[in-house]
């Protein structure tokens, strides 16, 4: 058998395990909407034949990314940090959130736009399907999966907060906080092209959107607003001051005449007060403490009750309830820099690739750029980076945009970006 033959069959083998871990990542956003699990049993599969693929077939060649540097930070920081903090094993073993990352390898290997774009709608159509469930959470207060009451989003409220297929309404509030501002690109993408998937689009962000309210997640609503305006801001100034009119008028509308909404208006004048502030006040103390190392993955609530006041203190949290305090506590100052370095190249390419072509890719842009706008701003006062449902839905989105990026760029494989280093020199 000659050479040429081999490397035939390899790269028909290839090819169809493209086809295979295709077929999962449609698993992976038919689950997703739905539950960790289901997510899970989509995406793993499909990055562990990625991996057997990338491994055996193609000896380690695979495409890089523009965030590659940020990403080699973020681990080279959060190795550095297990290995040099004080609970060294309990951080190594509580890290989650990085092997999501390769979900952007992955999809960049074996995705089109076209296919982005298949996905993208299916996402948004099962995200629909939770949407109907959570508004009847939403009146009727009982959670069927987990057979429980839902708790009233207002002492006294008889309307509940809204949790979906997840355990959390906080959690469910940040994953329909992002897909509804891709909704809105979906209804701007398809209303010449298709009048039936234009306004089932209309409708589907209509409940989506209105979960969003319903979950009663204040950070998921600051994010949702600021995504919003993000969005509106990036189609045009006129869409920009339309959004900011709307968002005026039916706050106040809302405020006015709306008891529960009002009721959690008014908690963010009390933030002062608040449990987060208290865990905020703690988070910084550490950061103080540990500038360099931070304390690990799964570490603050060890070193939290240090910090604690015995008369008048609150019960040890899990996790500072901010990404950002988080990133810095659990990756050092490193993987904290390349956290901001990953939103900075994720703004920057997603702008440069909106302004560069005006077409439908572009919209679908304007929308997942939007969305994981929102998700950094919901990440102020809840952690999300590291909550596998949120983060899973986040590196989809980072990863849809990577993919319409390069849809007019040239793609590179990390070996020959690697060899072009060492050329420049």
């Amino acid at each position: 058998m000659t050479a040429v033959t081999i490397k035939s069959k390899m790269d028909s083998l290839a090819d169809q395990m493209d086809k295979v871990i295709r077929f999962f990542l449609i698993i992976f956003v038919v689950g997703s909407p739905f539950s960790i699990s289901l997510a899970q049993i989509g995406l793993v599969p499909a990055i562990i034949i990625w991996l057997f693929k990338v491994i055996f077939l193609k000896k380690l060649r695979f495409y890089g990314t523009f965030l590659d540097t940020a990403i080699l930070l973020y681990i080279l920081g959060t190795l550095l940090t297990s290995f040099f903090c004080e609970h060294s094993s309990k951080a190594f073993s509580s890290i989650q959130e990085i092997w999501h990352i390769l979900m952007l390898y992955v999809l960049i290997d074996v995705s089109d736009e076209k296919f982005i774009k298949k996905l993208i709608k299916i996402l948004f159509l099962f995200t629909v399907l939770t949407s109907i469930y959570g508004v009847w959470q939403h009146f009727s207060g009982w959670d069927l999966i987990r057979k429980r009451s839902l708790t009233p989003n207002a002492p006294g409220a008889s309307f509940y907060n809204i949790t979906g297929g997840f355990g959390l309404h906080l959690t469910y509030g940040g994953y329909v906080m992002m897909i509804a501002l891709v909704g809105l690109s979906l209804i701007l993408a398809h209303r010449r092209s298709d009048r039936k998937y234009f306004w089932y689009s209309i409708a589907g962000t209509f409940l989506i959107t209105f979960t969003v309210y319903g979950s009663y997640a204040r950070s998921a609503w600051a994010g949702f607003i600021v995504g919003l305006l993000l969005w509106g801001f990036l189609k045009s100034k006129k869409w920009f001051a339309v959004i900011m009119i709307f968002l005026i008028f039916f706050g106040s509308v809302a405020f006015f005449t709306v008891p529960t909404f009002k009721y959690k208006i008014k908690t963010f004048t009390q933030i002062q007060e608040s449990r987060r502030w208290q865990i905020w006040s703690v988070a910084l103390k550490m950061i103080k403490d540990h500038p360099v190392i931070g304390v690990g993955h799964g570490n603050f609530n060890t070193y939290y009750v240090n910090y604690m006041d015995k008369k008048n203190w609150r019960e040890p949290s899990g996790h500072p309830h901010n990404d950002f305090l988080s990133i810095y506590l659990s990756t050092g100052l490193i993987g904290f820099i390349s956290y901001l370095l990953l939103w900075f190249l994720i703004i920057k390419k997603g702008i440069a690739s909106i302004r560069k072509t005006e077409d439908e890719g572009s919209n679908y842009i304007t929308g997942l750029l939007s969305g994981i706008v929102a998700f950094m701003v919901a990440g102020l006062s809840q952690n999300y980076f590291t909550d596998s449902e949120n983060s899973m839905l986040l590196w989809f989105f980072i990863s849809a945009l990577a993919v319409l990026y390069y849809r007019n760029t040239p793609k590179r494989t990390v070996q020959d970006k690697i060899k072009g280093l060492f050329k420049a020199k």
